[in-house]
């Protein structure tokens, strides 16, 4: 992974269309905060 040390190289740094996973630095687990969500195709 490259480090972004300045504000403009953030997107040279981090891919976004890359899911990381549980034993990443950056990984924040939300399922406790979502309830009884559901989602739903209309």
């Amino acid at each position: 992974m490259r480090c972004a040390y300045k504000l403009d190289e953030i997107d040279q740094a981090v891919q976004f269309n890359v899911p990381v996973g549980p034993d990443h630095a950056f990984f924040t687990d939300f399922q406790g905060l979502r309830g009884e969500f559901e989602e739903r195709i209309i």
